[in-house]
Parts: structure tokens; C-alpha cells; sequence
């Protein structure tokens, strides 16, 4: 079983002129992506840093152990690959720019993006000009954060929300810069469902200098999204990856066909692109998911496109309304007083007015009622 790092065990010698950009690099880059690099990569297009001197800058900044501290949800191990990618000759030169992290709990945002530089002289469209170096564009998935969160629920219901429309103009500005380079998006989790609607939104000029979008295991889009011109004119470019067992990426709609990923470990755990099983320069593919990513695409879709707008709305109001009641921001707050936690919510819950409340009873047992009628569906049945 190999991983990211093998990967960077057989590839980290071997630069991109040698072996062009591919789908495990793109993965390896977002997955960077989650790290904070505030401080250490400038907010411009302009400034760029090699990914060397950032790794270099990131172990020895003096709030190291807080840029560490990922949280419950992404892997920890993250950290290491970035020392192993910044030693590297193959990402060791890639030159970081425009790092970006806006977290409003206000406008109920989280949004975060890096730009890469790689120096390989390879496109898949000729352009004018000569060779130009490919400009990989990152926007990261879900954080830590509780808004974070909120924000992903609000795609329910919202369009655009606010990391959307930042998504489009961080990428917009990314053309502009870079007005004569091949342009890659790409993003795990949320981070894909962000990449899909910044190519979606990118003018046409720019379009035609996209030569790949990545989603790796991020939801889709909306059905009305999917159904725009815009949306048609770029999905031949979208690349889109979800493990064998998916929950995330099944979320909401996706026109454009996928890869099944093979992973090391089972369930939601699968999420996790360090699980992830990768070839020399491709992932370890499979047949197809698994009949519990069905199952939960029949479901929790179902569920939402059988609700108004204005219920799902309200639903998620009142649901991040008792996370809130416990005073955390964040998921590891949450974890680290579980017992006095869950007193909160409970207390907070009890004292609801009757309406919310019902809502809250009468929109789960929607849920709870449409997965036990799809249990009964032998070709939905999870494995």
C-alpha cells in the first residue's frame, strides 16, 4: 500500500520537467493547503516563496505549535509531509504565493487559498508565447472551525456563499497575473466544490487556459449550477476523485464523472487523502464505489432536494445555533469538554421556542424515515 509519502519517496528526485504534473501531485499540494502559512507566504501574487524556504520558515516560527494544531479532522501527519515535499527537488523549488485564509464568523465563512508555481514547462493546450510555468491554484477544504462548518450546511440552501464568491475572484485575479500560463484548480473537500465554481465563474479567456480541475472527494454543485453554460463550457476539464466509500463528494451534483480511490482505511475515515492509495503517478483506482456512497447519495440528497429552501434554512439555523450554546469555535473545542458540551447543547435545545424545536424533530425524522426506506432497496444496501 503506498501513500503521499512513498509517493515522495520515488518522485521527490524527479522534477517536473522530467515527469510532468499529475493527479497525486495535485492531491499532495492541496492537502498542503491546509496548513497556515500566514506570516511566512505573502498575500500577493507578487511575493512568491519557494515551497522550500515556507516548510523551512513553518518548523522554526516561534507559534509553531499552534500552526501544528490541525484539529480534529485533518490528519496530523500533514505537518511531516510538508517537511518531506519542502526537502524535496520535485517540490522544493515550486514557488508559493497569494496565501489567503479569511475566517468570518459574521458572514459564516471560511475560506482559504495558495497559489504554486511549478516550474515544468508542460500544458496540455499550446499557447503563445513559449513555455510558461503551470499555475496550480489551491483552495482548502474544511477546517477545525465551527463556521467552517456552517458554511458547508449553508451550500444547502445558498448560492453563492461567501467562499464561493472569494473562490471566484482569488482565481479570477490568479488569470489576470498570470495572463499567458496554463492554469490547474484544485481542492479536497469543501476545497473542490470551491475549484469547480471558480472555473465555472473564470472568464472565458482564462477558461481556455485551464487545463485541469481537481476535485478530490469535495460535494458538487447545486442542480441549477450544473445546468448553466458556463458550468458545460469547462466540466471536459474537471477531474473529480472521491475514495471507494464517499460521504462528502457525494453531496449535491456532479455532472462530470469521477475516479473511485482506493484507501487504507473504512468508513468516513476514507476522507482523509493520507489514505489515499497512489501508483507512480496515478492513484489506485477502482471499478466503482462502494454501494454505501450510493446509499448515502440516495439519502441525504433526497432528503435536501425534498425540503423548501427556506425549512433547510431554517433547519441549520437552529442546529448551529445549539453547537454555538457551548461556546466553542471550533470542533476541538467541542472534544475537549465533551460531557460539559453536550450539557450546553442539551440545556440550550430544552429552551427552544416549541417551532424550532419541531422543525428540528420533524426535518431528522425526514432523514431517519428516507434511510430506512432506501435500506429496503437491495441495490442502495450498503456493503
Amino acid at each position: 500500500m503506498a501513500t503521499l509519502f512513498e509517493y515522495l519517496d520515488w518522485r521527490g528526485d524527479v522534477p517536473f520537467n522530467a515527469v510532468p504534473f499529475n493527479e497525486v501531485d495535485a492531491l499532495l499540494l492541496c492537502q498542503l493547503a491546509y496548513l497556515d502559512y500566514s506570516g511566512l507566504v505573502g498575500d500577493s501574487f507578487s511575493a512568491r516563496v519557494p515551497l522550500s524556504a515556507a516548510a523551512d520558515s513553518f518548523f522554526t516560527a516561534d507559534d509553531y505549535t499552534r500552526r501544528a494544531e490541525l484539529g480534529l479532522l485533518i490528519n496530523p501527519q500533514t505537518v511531516s509531509l510538508l517537511r518531506a515535499a519542502g526537502a524535496s527537488v520535485r517540490f522544493g523549488s515550486v514557488r508559493m504565493c497569494a496565501f489567503r485564509a479569511v475566517i468570518d464568523h459574521e458572514a459564516e465563512e471560511q475560506f482559504c487559498a495558495v497559489t504554486y508555481i511549478l516550474e515544468d514547462g508542460s500544458r496540455r493546450r499550446r499557447l503563445p508565447g513559449g513555455v510558461k510555468p503551470r499555475v496550480f491554484v489551491s483552495f482548502r477544504g474544511t477546517d477545525d472551525t465551527i463556521v467552517g462548518w456552517k458554511e458547508d450546511f449553508n451550500l444547502a440552501f445558498m448560492s453563492p456563499v461567501p467562499a464561493q464568491k472569494d473562490a471566484a475572484e482569488y482565481a479570477q485575479q490568479a488569470a489576470s497575473v498570470f495572463s499567458r500560463s496554463a492554469l490547474c484548480f484544485g481542492g479536497h473537500s469543501k476545497g473542490g466544490n470551491l475549484a469547480l465554481y471558480a472555473a465555472m465563474c473564470a472568464p472565458a479567456s482564462a477558461r481556455k487556459r485551464l487545463s485541469d480541475v481537481y476535485n478530490f472527494d469535495g460535494p458538487g454543485l447545486t442542480v441549477r449550477q450544473t445546468a448553466l453554460p458556463e458550468y458545460k463550457a469547462v466540466a471536459p476539464v474537471f477531474r473529480s476523485f472521491f475514495p471507494r466509500f464517499s460521504v462528502v463528494g457525494m453531496l449535491f451534483e456532479h455532472a462530470e464523472s469521477f475516479t473511485a480511490v482506493q484507501s487504507t482505511e473504512s468508513g468516513l475515515m476514507q476522507h482523509d487523502p493520507l489514505s489515499w492509495q497512489v501508483r507512480r503517478t496515478s492513484f489506485e483506482t477502482l471499478p466503482e464505489l462502494d454501494r454505501g456512497s450510493w446509499y448515502i447519495d440516495r439519502t441525504v440528497n433526497g432528503w435536501m432536494n425534498s425540503l423548501p429552501q427556506e425549512q433547510v434554512r431554517q433547519f441549520v439555523d437552529v442546529l448551529f445555533s445549539l453547537l454555538t450554546a457551548a461556546d466553542a469555535r471550533t470542533n476541538s473545542d467541542l472534544a475537549k469538554d465533551w460531557l460539559g458540551s453536550s450539557a450546553a447543547i442539551l440545556k440550550a435545545f430544552t429552551a427552544l421556542p416549541s417551532e424550532s424545536r419541531d422543525l428540528l424533530l420533524d426535518v431528522t425524522g425526514r432523514l431517519i424515515s428516507l434511510g430506512w426506506k432506501n435500506l429496503h432497496l437491495p441495490h442502495l444496501l450498503p456493503e
